[in-house]
């Protein structure tokens, strides 16, 4: 048999590893022991990218958090259900149940159990005067089997831990933040006291942080988060074994601020960069314990890890110290921002099944596309309607030199989003085919070649207006029209 009569049947045969997903938050492309190995000790995500795949060219679908983790569970953009791509708060409108489907709910048609643990921030409802009336809208809702994790981020709205629909210990306390720190009132009474907390905090901070469980310390939340994420696994093993497959989400709060590493984890960088690599060398220990733990159920072989994170970093990490940290690594901006450095992100693949070791692949890949490529994989049918903004990469994974333009995302358009508050009152949105790139960020609308300008330096928007043009009409007519890969294609 061939080699690539081989890989053909490698590419067309249905398969349903584990698959799980380690995300995490606000970790830029630079964000790598790869990259600053004077500076970061991360060696499990090189372990990952040394035994499996490793994408120069991956990409969320936003510049912020909630947009990227609709796209990813969705297939689906934003901006079709919220106009104004705003991030939601804690208790807010369950965006999920909007969408057609969702990634859990194709994996369970083919016989997958399914596993959430970690940050939602995709809007769910609940009574903030009766907590235990339970909670509608959220990872439950959505698709999931057990869910463990927190609402949003640890700076926003109500935070604490949720079980399935429940809040473990509800959110009863009224909140202070103290700089880039957020803790209850029970370690500054006098200061909420003193302050009228309650009053402020409805008047001067709708929607941010608001109230605390009583128990919660945000050290503690990475991992209890992976902590849960193992039990999940641990659970599924002894009661299922191998006879069938399982899907973890493991969506990490961190490196997002507030940058408060656990105890053991303070002062750990080696050059004592900060709380940010601190919290950066913890997020990686996060990922070595879910390494280990699919080593101790002998299952390493047989499942596809995900490595990627939400968004960009943080602007306050794009830069740190002379000749310090490059979070977005040599491309421009960071979270928030439509440019390379908002959306261009780590993106990982570990399989040994099916990946070579040391794989580097420089095809474009979306998080958005992770439904249609995952139902590819596993013989999902999705249904006429579903997922209308996935594209399958399957074969960029499975056989990635002999992929054609047509079968990865390279000849289909990828569409970026932002909040219209963060964009400068513009569309907040652009749109890429190829290596030509034309979005509205900074109050004005930009065209760059990625191919020989990846820092985006030079706007070549009148240079060549009239693909510039052609560009802006196809992003407006997905925008009005929702994606059709019939007429939605790059020429």
């Amino acid at each position: 048999m061939s080699s690539r009569t081989q890989v053909d049947g490698k590419c067309a045969s249905i398969h349903r590893p584990n698959i799980i997903i380690f995300y995490t938050d606000d970790q830029g492309f630079g964000d790598r022991q790869k990259y600053h190995d004077w500076l970061l000790d991360m060696p499990n995500f090189e372990e990952v990218a040394a035994n499996g795949m490793d994408f120069s060219d991956g990409h969320t679908a936003s510049g912020v958090c909630s947009p990227s983790r609709f796209a990813l569970l969705t297939g689906e953009y934003w901006f079709r259900h919220n106009p104004a791509r705003d991030v939601v708060v804690s208790n807010a409108h369950p965006y999920v149940m909007d969408a057609k489907t969702t990634l859990p709910k194709v994996l369970k048609s083919v016989g997958y159990k399914t596993y959430m643990s970690g940050k939602w921030h995709l809007g769910m409802k609940f009574d903030e005067d009766n907590f235990d009336a339970g909670i509608y809208g959220g990872p439950i809702d959505g698709g999931f089997d057990s869910y463990f994790g927190i609402p949003a981020s640890m700076d926003f709205g109500n935070v604490a831990f949720i079980r399935d629909k429940l809040f473990e210990t509800p959110p009863t306390f009224w909140s202070q933040r103290h700089g880039n720190e957020l803790w209850s009132c029970r370690h500054n009474v006098s200061a909420c006291n003193t302050w009228n907390l309650r009053g402020y905090m409805k008047q001067k901070a709708p929607g941010f942080a608001k109230r605390i469980s009583p128990t919660w310390d945000p050290r503690y939340c990475a991992p209890n988060i992976t902590a849960e994420a193992i039990h999940f696994m641990d659970i599924h093993m002894k009661t299922h074994g191998e006879d069938v497959p399982f899907f973890l989400y493991t969506a990490l709060s961190s490196p997002h601020k507030p940058h408060v590493p656990h105890p053991d984890w303070e002062g750990h960088n080696k050059l004592k960069f900060g709380n940010y690599a601190d919290f950066l060398e913890q997020t990686d220990y996060h990922l070595g314990q879910i390494l280990a733990n699919m080593g101790k159920w002998d299952i390493t072989d047989n499942t596809l890890l995900i490595i990627s994170s939400d968004n960009g970093p943080e602007d306050k990490q794009l830069f740190q110290k002379s000749g310090g940290l490059l979070s977005a690594w040599i491309y421009r901006n960071g979270k928030r921002s439509l440019f390379e450095g908002g959306h261009r992100v780590p993106f990982l693949m570990q399989w040994p099944k099916i990946i070579p070791a040391g794989a580097m692949n420089d095809h474009t890949v979306n998080q958005v596309d992770l439904v249609a490529t995952l139902a590819e994989m596993t013989g999902a049918t999705l249904k006429k309607g579903d997922a209308y903004d996935s594209h399958s990469f399957w074969r960029a994974v499975c056989d990635p030199a002999g992929a054609t333009p047509k079968q990865v995302r390279a000849g289909q358009p990828m569409v970026f989003e932002v909040p219209k508050s963060v964009s400068g009152a513009g569309p907040g949105i652009g749109i890429r085919c190829r290596n030509k790139k034309v979005l509205y960020a900074e109050n004005q609308w930009w065209m760059f070649d990625l191919k020989s300008d990846p820092r985006e330096k030079t706007n070549i928007m009148h240079e060549q207006k009239k693909e510039f043009d052609s560009l802006k009409d196809l992003l407006f007519e997905i925008i009005r029209k929702g994606f059709s890969p019939a007429t939605a294609v790059c020429h």
